[in-house]
């Protein structure tokens, strides 16, 4: 299991990283500071993707150059990314935004900041064993 996180803020990463620490998940974390790094990451010119399944992606709505949205639009074109488990993470409580996300293939919205128990929860949900079980 392996954990795309893409996120602008270096806090929220940093968070991210000392959680896993504190929760002794030695799960690879590869970093992406918007949507544009993402899709090189999963979509290298060239050659296949480096980032293979299983793996968890957790992204943010709001950053520079490509966002959360318009990375999901992206990747809803694409048959086997699309099926990538994706958490949206957001500052944002605004109901509106909360709508938008759950309007794509997601498996949640969390608004920042991540606590240690959800973070479990969004990691958990998806390791191999209980991706196999949810059909």
């Amino acid at each position: 299991m392996k954990l795309l996180l893409v996120e602008d803020n270096d806090l929220d990463v940093f968070m991210v990283q000392r959680m896993m620490r504190k929760l002794s998940l030695d799960y690879p974390i590869i970093h992406a500071k918007n949507g544009e790094e993402a899709l090189k990451i999963l979509r290298p010119e060239g050659k296949d993707s480096s980032l293979v399944p299983p793996f968890v992606m957790i992204l943010d709505i709001n950053m520079p150059r490509m966002g959360g949205f318009e990375l999901l639009d992206e990747l809803g074109d694409d048959e086997i990314l699309s099926q990538i488990p994706v958490y949206m993470v957001s500052t944002s409580t605004r109901q509106k935004d909360k709508d938008k996300a759950m309007t794509y293939r997601i498996r949640g919205y969390v608004v920042k900041p991540v606590t240690q128990a959800v973070l479990l929860d969004m990691l958990e949900d998806d390791t191999p064993d209980s991706v196999a079980s949810h059909g």
